[in-house]
C-alpha cells in the first residue's frame, strides 16, 4: 500500500514536470513566432 502511494506520487510529479516543460515550450514558440 505504501509503495503504491509512493509510485503514484512519483508519477504525479513526473506528469507535472512534463506539463510545465510543455507550457514553457509553447510560451517560447509564441515568443519566437512573434519576432519572426
Amino acid at each position: 500500500m505504501y509503495q503504491q502511494l509512493m509510485s503514484k506520487l512519483q508519477l504525479q510529479s513526473m506528469y507535472q514536470q512534463l506539463m510545465s516543460k510543455l507550457q514553457l515550450q509553447s510560451m517560447y514558440q509564441q515568443l519566437m513566432s512573434r519576432y519572426q
